[in-house]
């Protein structure tokens, strides 16, 4: 009841407001400006994959090089990062401290996978993680609360047993595309093995430049077992 009525005060004092149009709105990003995010859905496919790949393209699919390397099978981005509305909300969802913020580009992630899913049994979920160091310092894992959004919507278990080894600097920071991916060298480690009823899982992020971070954790679940190694990220 004590929380309740908290969270009342607060609500009435420090109404919630879009972060694009600033108009009064129960949630930070209002429905308005996400319909105002063009559905510029990206697929990676790899070249020659053992399995299935667990998207598939639809019309207004754009198909990216296949992967040659590595240990995904597809890579599904939802939006482009250059698109003001999700660059802002990133950043707020990131560095400002709105965890909330990951309810509508939830939704906007779900558009895509709805569109571009291949129907299987089994899937999971694995948020890429954070190191502990960042994580303290954040307070939340922008790429958990966007699985945890996936889960509550399509029922879908989530992998928790995937960690961040290495206390990396931040990708964006880095302009070189070389030294990106030397960043991510080994940063992973699975400790959990697929359960073998277990056909894919699909990682969890908000965003991708060089894939050196998606790529990586995929090396890390390959090795315990996971065969079928997907991705949707939100931009890149």
């Amino acid at each position: 009841m004590q929380d309740f009525i908290t969270q009342s005060i607060i609500d009435l004092f420090v109404p919630n407001q879009c972060i694009v149009c600033q108009r009064l709105n129960k949630v930070n990003l209002c429905g308005d400006c996400i319909a105002k995010i063009p559905n510029n859905t990206t697929l990676w496919l790899k070249d020659k994959p053992k399995t299935q790949p667990l998207f598939v393209p639809k019309f207004n699919t754009k198909i990216q090089p296949p992967l040659k390397d590595g240990y995904i099978d597809s890579i599904l981005s939802c939006s482009k990062f250059s698109n003001h509305i999700i660059r802002k909300s990133i950043h707020y969802l990131k560095y400002k401290n709105l965890p909330q913020i990951a309810g509508p580009l939830g939704s906007i992630m779900l558009r895509s996978l709805s569109q571009n899913l291949r129907l299987k049994d089994n899937i999971i979920l694995c948020p890429i993680p954070l190191h502990p160091n960042r994580l303290k310092f954040r307070g939340y894992n922008q790429a958990l609360l966007l699985a945890e959004y996936f889960h509550k919507k399509l029922n879908l278990d989530i992998y928790n047993e995937l960690y961040r080894i290495l206390d990396t600097p931040h990708q964006m920071k880095i302009n070189d595309r070389e030294t990106r991916i030397q960043n991510m060298d080994n940063a992973f480690e699975a400790r959990q093995k697929a359960s073998t009823d277990t056909q894919s899982i699909i990682l969890i992020d908000d965003v991708t430049t060089t894939l050196s971070t998606i790529q990586e954790a995929a090396k890390a679940l390959s090795k315990v077992g996971f065969n079928s190694i997907n991705a949707l990220v939100l931009a890149h």
